[in-house]
């Protein structure tokens, strides 16, 4: 037993002695060739260390200027050694980043536990700006700005600055400052939030040129600066039964016996021109053409008979009666010659007779004539035929041509016509 252990032993001393040497070979193969003990050099010192299983001479203490980088073996005595890296910097509170109101001392050195908010940040001291009413508690930061008294902020928002003043046309009188009218023109009137000056709308203006009305609507007139429009008062027109309310305008004068209608502007009640009338006064005739007498009214020139005429057309004798010749004028039936008369037995000359007219507005009440009152000469006696009309006669030249003996007379249309010529005239009693 007691040998064994002197072999193990021996066994124990080769294999060191082995291990050493393959070590020490290692060791220079790792560290160059560097000195094993050179105080300045990379190793100042070297020792055999184990390492796992085996043993190796090992860097055990880096030289002056290096620095060990890395550790192993018995305990971490075998040193790598390399050159001394500089120290780090050591740490401010520019990683710092601070919250809003509060700036950053970037120069600070933090502490060995690091940076914190309260050793790099300091409050940001409040600026006061002039006319700001609402500030956001720190530098010069405005909120809002007294906008009443005609502030506002600017785009830096560190400035209540003034709001410039904007012209509002047609206003008379502005504030100093913005868009904002105390007094407007004439004729304009300001809206609710006095930005702007609104043309007043003249009642019962038609055409309206700024504050002054140029026409007014139907029944109203400019005044004298033309700045409103008033009523057209109601005329006063005599004789109007029906007028309009406003102005001189009427309808209507009186009924259809009144004798008077409206005139063509419709100012006033003008009398109705009575027919055959040769003189007329208001609404009454004083006298009347010839060939017509005044009705008893003395409203209407009623047509005169022609005595002893057949046929009578308006104021002329187209036939006369048996025993009866038509004078040259045709306005008169005288009677033929008796032959063998010595005496003859006349009847007194009468008054004129005339075609009497119904009339019923002769009861003595004024009244006006209508359409229906004689517009055309009318007679009675004469044929149902078409009314003739005279187109024109030279009735003494006629009558001496009628026999066709004188003047060389000649029809115009040939056989019995009532038309013809002579020498120097153009005869003609056609109707």
């Amino acid at each position: 037993m007691k040998f064994n252990y002197i072999l193990l032993g021996i066994a124990s001393v080769i294999i060191i002695l082995v291990m050493s040497k393959k070590g020490l070979k290692e060791g220079q193969a790792s560290v160059g060739t560097a000195p094993r003990t050179a105080p300045g050099g990379m190793c100042a010192a070297r020792d055999i260390v184990r390492i796992g299983n085996r043993w190796e001479d090992c860097c055990v203490q880096c030289g002056q200027g290096y620095s060990t980088t890395s550790t192993r073996g018995d305990g971490g005595r075998c040193l790598t050694c390399d050159v001394r890296r500089p120290l780090p910097k050591p740490v401010t509170c520019a990683s710092i980043t601070c919250p809003k109101g509060k700036t950053r001392n970037t120069t600070q050195i933090c502490k060995d536990t690091g940076c914190t908010e309260t050793d790099c940040c300091s409050k940001i001291p409040r600026e006061e700006i002039p006319n700001c009413i609402k500030h956001l508690g720190w530098g010069k930061n405005c909120l809002e700005c007294n906008g009443t008294k005609g502030y506002r902020l600017n785009s830096a928002k560190d400035n209540c600055e003034m709001i410039p003043i904007v012209q509002i046309p047609n206003c008379s009188r502005q504030r100093s400052w913005g868009k904002h009218c105390i007094d407007c023109n004439i004729g304009y009137k300001a809206n609710k939030i006095r930005d702007k000056c609104n043309l007043i709308p003249i009642e019962n203006c038609k055409t309206q040129e700024r504050e002054i009305c140029l026409v007014c609507n139907e029944g109203w007139e400019p005044s004298s600066n033309g700045r409103k429009c008033n009523r057209i008062p109601k005329a006063d027109i005599k004789h109007c039964t029906k007028q309009r309310e406003w102005g001189a305008h009427c309808y209507e004068c009186g009924n259809k016996c009144s004798g008077r209608r409206p005139s063509e502007n419709k100012e006033k009640c003008e009398p109705i021109p009575i027919n055959n009338c040769a003189k007329q006064t208001e609404i009454l005739c004083e006298s009347c053409k010839y060939g017509y007498k005044l009705s008893k009214n003395a409203r209407k020139c009623l047509l005169g008979r022609i005595e002893n005429c057949a046929r009578q057309e308006g104021v002329v004798c187209g036939e006369c009666k048996s025993g009866y010749r038509l004078s040259e004028n045709r306005r008169a039936c005288t009677i033929l010659p008796i032959k063998n008369c010595s005496v003859r037995n006349e009847s007194d000359k009468k008054e004129l007779d005339v075609f009497e007219e119904p009339d019923e507005c002769s009861k003595g009440t004024e009244s006006e004539d209508t359409s229906e009152n004689t517009s055309e000469d009318k007679s009675t006696g004469q044929s149902k035929g078409k009314t003739k009309e005279l187109l024109g006669a030279d009735f003494a030249s006629f009558a001496a041509a009628d026999a066709k003996q004188r003047d060389g007379f000649r029809s115009l249309f040939g056989g019995e016509g009532c038309s013809g010529f002579g020498k120097n005239n153009l005869y003609s009693i056609c109707f």
